[in-house]
């Protein structure tokens, strides 16, 4: 019962195909959230800088 037990938990290729594209999507979707939270911080910091 053992060994059917881990046979049936392995992952399909059709899965390991879909939990990389998942990884692969949140990572890309992360940068880009980094890039453009730098990018807002930048901007921000000379556009609304007090009046001298």
């Amino acid at each position: 019962m053992g060994s059917t037990a881990s046979a049936s938990r392995r992952m399909s290729p059709e899965q390991r195909r879909v939990a990389g594209a998942t990884m692969i999507g949140t990572t890309v979707e992360w940068y880009d959230y980094f890039i453009y939270a730098n990018a807002a911080a930048l901007v921000g910091a000379f556009r609304f800088r007090p009046c001298s």
